[in-house]
């Protein structure tokens, strides 16, 4: 090979590995992320056009574990993207890019009660954004108590527009979604993608104080949502945001943009139809 050949086969759109083409291609990065929200997040129920968010609609609250211990994406190799990652949007600071108003009480009384210090925007201490500094956060039992959101309900105030609630799961490898374990009672056995029993208590007592209630679903895999339907107005499968993504929530709310009307997956109506289904799994 001659010394003045190029041999670079593929090169980039930015052109050379400098400071200023790093910039452009982290904006055009960023931007990409956020379009994957925008067009992926699927709306699964609208009734009486919950969403978007009427511009009267701005002081809400947002409930969830989930909401300070949110499921960033998988869990595949790499760098993974938590609430310690300083370059990311958490879903306040997209709220509030957006021009709504976010009940920062019932927020800090979730950080006060995340035993491992990750806390919403982070702060320290091992909240991972998968499974989170909470115990079992993402697995469904990780929901905090009736009796903790008996106290948010006061905390509420003027924050009554609209009640933003996020559930989510986390499947990995070596780590499937329990077909069977056991719910916050620790007694009946339930499937890991059903509704848990601290999740029923926190939507129903959520959907008694607030007019419209919008279930987030930061999930990527299946749940079973047809029980979670009867306590919401609107449902946003929104999957996994990645660094930048809440702020595409953001704008499906307020209306700037459209949510699809299909999910990015298909699922098998049974799954156990599935040949392989027969050698996966996690008891």
């Amino acid at each position: 090979v001659s010394e003045d050949e190029d041999t670079t086969y593929y090169k980039s759109s930015f052109g050379e590995f400098n400071a200023e083409n790093l910039e452009k291609l982290k904006a055009a990065t960023k931007e990409q992320n956020i379009n994957e929200m925008r067009e992926g997040a699927a709306l699964l129920k609208n009734d009486n056009n919950a969403l978007p968010l009427k511009s009267t609609e701005k002081k809400i609250s947002v409930f969830g574990q989930t909401a300070v211990e949110p499921v960033y994406q998988g869990s595949s190799a790499g760098t993974k993207v938590t609430n310690n990652t300083a370059d990311k949007t958490d879903l306040k600071t997209a709220l509030e890019k957006e021009g709504f108003e976010v009940n920062t009480a019932i927020l800090e009384a979730y950080t006060l009660k995340n035993v491992g210090g990750g806390g919403f925007g982070g702060g320290g201490g091992p909240g991972n954004g998968i499974a989170g500094g909470h115990p079992e956060a993402g697995t469904g039992r990780g929901e905090e108590t009736p009796a903790f959101y008996d106290a948010r309900m006061s905390d509420v105030g003027e924050y009554d527009d609209a009640a933003i609630v996020l559930l989510s799961r986390v499947g990995k490898e070596g780590t499937d979604v329990a077909m069977q374990e056991k719910d916050d009672d620790n007694t009946t056995v339930i499937s890991g993608l059903a509704l848990h029993s601290n999740e029923r208590a926190m939507l129903q007592k959520v959907r008694a104080k607030f007019d419209k209630v919008i279930v987030l679903l930061n999930i990527g895999n299946q749940m079973e949502v047809e029980e979670v339907k009867q306590y919401c107005d609107a449902m946003l499968y929104m999957g996994l945001p990645g660094h930048y993504g809440f702020e595409g929530i953001a704008e499906i709310l307020s209306g700037k943009v459209n949510p699809s009307g299909h999910l990015a997956d298909t699922y098998a109506v049974n799954s156990l139809s599935a040949p392989a289904c027969v050698n996966s799994g996690t008891e």
